[in-house]
């Protein structure tokens, strides 16, 4: 246990129950026995007292060793049974960074590599989500040496050839891990427990298969479960899904699974279903913390770590505290529940796979706590496991409703506007590029060049840039927004990006009608225009993904056509040249 939780661990003796029922037996032993031995001399008495204290002292430290607890978070895992290597090495590193302490460890799932074809031990031929692959993920789990609990991730659904159903394909998932349901519940300290949620769609997917989708049947397990360990009676929650909930602030993220629509949880459900998390968080103060992977991105960009909607965190610090600094290195962040909306930090999960990163980092999250405090640890498997010591979490208590993050790894951050910066932005209401549209009969979106400094409001450049930022409400309420020549609609509450309307806007420019009523495009030179009109459903973005099983379908419609209509050519072909020889 590293020295800043070992302080607060202490605490708990004074206010848990059982501690207090453990120091009123203690000091009722010693009283009896001090009394016991009037007789003694003063040394005997002292020997007493030092057995006593030691008595103490244990007693300490077993509520010390039941409030702190250890995890280890993986990202989405992709193993390839054939090339194992750097998930091997990827395992001791993290083993001997816990240096023999116990943990538990949690897959956010993605257990199998992408690609088909892939030889298991066993001898089979199989594809990510077959039941060689799961039964290859439990023994790569086994092998740390510790309990762990996993859940189901997009690809863990992907064996089509092998089920026909999603059904099917998650039963044979829960019965490779011995579960009877796709969700987990764990104590993993006093009063303190882990939560994880599992997808349970590919084929059936309305859209993109990749979008992580929790039924309501976990979604009603999941709110009876906050609403049994409330924060008042002290409770700590923790929970695992493969994808971040809507809202929760992350803003490094990569354009497809925008485009795409499988970003968020429940990204292309009703407005219900996908907010119903972030609302979950903001009414149980309970959740501390929200663990996700499926982008395959780094814990090194400063929004890996975050505190959900709300957040100010690109300006340097949240809160009425703003921007404070230690030695230099470390930044103290906090925001008050009204403006947060919640008390969780959402924290993103790398990847351990050489052939599944994304930006060159291969990482794991160790997390070491008590019930005051977290600590999030990156073990850099591209670095030889070096260890990094990334941030501090302080939870809110009943006196200080504010919890604070405080980073201690600020010089690695990679923060907006750097060179590896991967961004389908989030707007800010702070942020200078909003448009006021509502009263205004037309206004034409003038393209702003990059995202502003602070404090500084945003040029604007000649129509057509390709960097240009800003954003504004529809007459119907709807949030769109020109960013990286995308024009992107956004989530009106939480302001999440949720879908692209037009891909690259070229040389086009954007034009606001009837106070808000149309949108437009007009070509260069005033050459024509075209008039974005809404989808079926009122929202504006293009559905530019069908889901895998139907993709997989019509291939095979278009090989069974091909054959078919190769087969009538060299019919015809034969039949023209029997006819040319006969002539």
């Amino acid at each position: 246990m590293l020295p800043s939780v070992r302080l607060f661990s202490v605490v708990w003796l004074v206010l848990g129950a059982e501690s207090l029922r453990n120091k009123a037996q203690s000091n009722w032993r010693r009283k009896a026995r001090l009394q016991s031995s009037s007789g003694r001399s003063i040394e005997e008495r002292l020997d007493a007292l030092e057995r006593e204290n030691a008595l103490l002292r244990s007693e300490i430290a077993s509520i010390k060793k039941l409030s702190s607890f250890t995890l280890v978070a993986l990202g989405d895992l992709h193993l390839d049974p054939e090339n194992m290597g750097g998930h091997l090495s990827a395992r001791e590193q993290i083993v001997q960074a816990l240096d023999s302490d116990q943990a538990v460890v949690v897959s956010v799932g993605d257990l199998g590599d992408k690609h088909e074809g892939m030889k298991y031990p066993d001898g089979t031929v199989g594809q990510a989500g077959c039941t060689s692959c799961f039964h290859h993920a439990r023994d790569y789990l086994e092998g740390f040496g510790m309990p762990f609990e996993v859940i189901a991730g997009n690809h863990d659904l992907e064996a089509m050839t092998e089920f026909q159903t999603d059904e099917e394909n998650l039963a044979a998932w829960m019965t490779a891990f011995s579960k009877s349901e796709p969700y987990f519940r764990r104590e993993i300290a006093h009063k303190t427990i882990i939560l994880g949620l599992s997808t349970t769609r590919f084929r059936d997917a309305p859209l993109s298969s990749h979008e992580v989708h929790i039924d309501d049947i976990q979604l009603a397990w999941f709110e009876k479960q906050l609403r049994a360990h409330p924060a008042s009676d002290g409770w700590k929650v923790l929970v695992f899904t493969h994808a971040p909930p809507m809202g929760s602030g992350v803003r490094a993220l990569q354009r497809v699974h925008i485009k795409n629509g499988c970003a968020w949880l429940n990204h292309t459900s009703d407005v219900k279903r996908r907010r119903i998390f972030l609302r979950l968080v903001q009414e149980h103060s309970c959740v501390k913390a929200w663990f996700a992977g499926h982008f395959h991105l780094s814990h090194d960009y400063h929004d890996s770590l975050g505190w959900g909607l709300g957040s100010t965190s690109d300006l340097g610090g949240a809160g009425q505290n703003g921007d404070s600094t230690k030695q230099g290195q470390e930044r103290l962040e906090s925001l008050s529940a009204g403006q947060l909306g919640s008390q969780c930090l959402f924290v993103q999960l790398g990847v351990i796979g050489e052939s599944s990163q994304r930006d060159g980092m291969r990482q794991t999250r160790i997390i070491r706590g008590d019930d005051k405090s977290m600590e999030l640890w990156t073990v850099n498997h591209h670095e030889g496991g070096r260890l990094r010591h990334d941030a501090t979490l302080f939870y809110s208590d009943m006196d200080d409703n504010v919890p604070q993050l405080i980073r201690h790894a600020i010089d690695e951050e990679i923060r907006p506007g750097g060179k590896k910066w991967f961004s389908a932005r989030t707007p800010r209401t702070d942020d200078g590029c909003y448009l006021e549209i509502a009263d205004e009969p037309d206004v034409r979106v003038h393209e702003f060049a990059s995202e502003p400094s602070e404090g500084l409001a945003p040029s604007p450049t000649p129509a057509g840039s390709p960097e240009k930022v800003c954003w504004w409400h529809m007459a119907d309420g709807k949030v769109l927004g020109v960013h990286d020549n995308m024009l992107i609609e956004y989530d009106n509450e939480c302001l999440a990006p949720i879908g692209v309307v037009v891909e690259d806007l070229g040389s086009q420019e954007v034009v606001v009608v009837g106070g808000g009523e149309a949108v437009i495009l007009v070509q260069p030179n005033a050459a024509g225009y075209s008039v974005l009109h809404p989808n079926e459903d009122g929202s504006y973005w293009r559905k530019f993904q069908k889901n895998k099983l139907y993709r997989t379908q019509a291939k095979m419609r278009e090989r069974l056509a091909k054959n078919w209509w190769d087969l009538q050519q060299a019919e015809v072909s034969y039949k023209f040249d029997a006819e040319a020889k006969v002539d």
